[in-house]
């Protein structure tokens, strides 16, 4: 099955509870989590991955060094489908949390040289869900995100993951 069989149109939503009504969710629970700033290859400006990590300290993430390929080549040449790094760390937590972005966010010029989309790339590609998770502001005044990805079919944990954060907000 390919990601694209796998993967639904995302749904915006700024309360937890209006997506897992979409979802059909009832299911409380709380997740195991792991953390990593970078995936361990892309650039991670220090202030965004500060501003993440402290979003996502209301889910006790242990740290996790990874070392994911960088999926540009990938995403670029439209190869998608299982990711057998993120299958093994999955048998392992529920959930990886990253910052959403490398960098804050760009004007409507562009990113310029730099891709802020290198954390979620991987998730595109292999179809797991993911959220983003509003984490707060950088110096500048501009939104900083906390992405939250899970194992395949378990949007619950998505969900529960948001509810934490936001509640400690």
């Amino acid at each position: 099955m390919t990601s694209s069989e796998r993967a639904a149109v995302g749904v915006f939503t700024r309360d937890p509870d209006l997506l897992a009504i979409y979802t059909g969710t009832s299911e409380v629970n709380s997740p195991a989590a792991v953390w990593s700033t970078d995936l361990g290859f892309a650039s991670v400006d220090a202030e965004q991955a500060e501003i993440a990590w402290r979003a996502a300290v209301p889910l006790h993430p242990s740290p996790v060094s990874l070392s994911f390929k960088d999926p540009t080549d990938d995403w670029f040449a439209g190869r998608c489908g299982p990711n057998p790094l993120l299958d093994e760390l999955f048998e392992t937590t529920d959930l990886l949390l990253t910052p959403t972005a490398p960098g804050p966010p760009h004007g409507h010029d562009g990113p310029g040289s730099r891709i802020n989309t290198s954390l979620t790339w991987a998730f595109n590609l292999s179809g797991h869900p993911a959220i983003s998770i509003p984490a707060g502001f950088d110096s500048e005044g501009l939104p900083v995100g906390l992405q939250a990805v899970a194992r395949h079919g378990r949007e619950a944990d998505l969900i529960a993951a948001a509810r934490t954060v936001l509640s400690y907000r």
